[in-house]
């Protein structure tokens, strides 16, 4: 069945700059290939405040969305390595509703969102750096969805932040850039991970915290990638989540004691109140260790 919708995008003050060398290019060529002749390609660009709305109506009801947010980076390139691309996007708001969504109109914040993807792209026997890095800053809920999940205001509302960033290095064995890879029995990304880094990691909700860091060397000998390696984690404020989560009614007391337990496992009191921490490491062997216990 049809529907219709109008989009509407404005932006103001864009500058970009692109700089770069093109190599010579053939019909069907693959990304990596023109990497293997000669391409080079570097671009940033800034923006100021941009304004989107979509307005759409079908047979199962109408959709509004509107966003705005007041400037953002974005940067591209194409090297040796293979394609890199990041960005970030600042005080972000976005409101949502319509007759297709069966709540009035909710609003939603953000200090800054943004990302980092690289990868490598050509085939050959050395491993190569990627990074794959995710970032939201300050996202606030509309209050009308905190007041359906906790309508006593038990749970704090701060604003919360997701951060992950890693990065590593890949063997890439074959060009999955090809315009006939697609078509292959497996379409995936042919190669093997080398190592991982755990550069960053954050979450913080309603109270709680996880942070973490570590780093990973992978056997590829068996097929299957087994790491070795240490990843450190701390939590805190998440027994005090429980607690306000069984109160509330939200998590049965049951459940509640089977988290504790597990996480008696895998954690040790830290220093401050209501943390616990965990050292991770994974041996060559197969043996997993959490705070020196061996835990398989």
């Amino acid at each position: 069945e049809e529907g219709s919708g109008v989009f509407n995008l404005t932006m103001k003050d864009l500058d970009q700059t692109t700089t770069g060398t093109m190599g010579a290019v053939a019909a069907n060529m693959s990304l990596a290939q023109m990497i293997e002749a000669g391409t080079r390609q570097v671009g940033t660009g800034t923006h100021g405040e941009v304004t989107y709305s979509l307005d759409f109506s079908g047979p199962d009801g109408s959709f509004q969305m509107a966003a705005a947010a007041t400037s953002g980076d974005l940067s591209g390139a194409i090297t040796d390595n293979g394609f890199a691309y990041s960005g970030t996007t600042n005080d972000v708001t976005m409101t949502i509703g319509g007759s297709a969504i069966p709540l009035p109109p909710l609003t939603f914040k953000m200090e800054q969102s943004g990302g980092t993807f690289a990868i490598p792209v050509v085939p050959g026997d050395d491993a190569k750096p990627f990074a794959i890095a995710f970032s939201m800053i300050g996202l606030e809920i509309d209050n009308m969805l905190w007041g359906m999940i906790d309508p006593a205001g038990q749970l704090p509302r701060d604003p919360i932040n997701l951060i992950v960033d890693t990065s590593g290095n890949l063997i890439i064995s074959e060009d999955f850039t090809a315009p006939d890879f697609a078509e292959g029995p497996e379409p995936g990304i042919p190669g093997t991970i080398e190592d991982l880094s755990i550069n960053a990691l954050q979450l913080s909700i309603a109270g709680a915290e996880l942070t973490g860091d570590g780093a990973l060397t992978f056997d590829n000998s068996t097929g299957m990638p087994m790491p070795a390696g240490v990843v450190n984690l701390m939590l805190t404020g998440g027994n005090g989540l429980l607690d306000k989560l069984v109160g509330m009614g939200l998590v049965p007391e049951e459940q509640a004691m089977g988290a504790r337990m597990m996480l008696g496992l895998f954690a040790r009191p830290g220093a401050g109140e209501d943390t616990l921490e965990s050292t991770i490491e994974m041996k060559e062997d197969g043996s997993i260790l959490a705070n020196g216990q061996r835990i398989r």
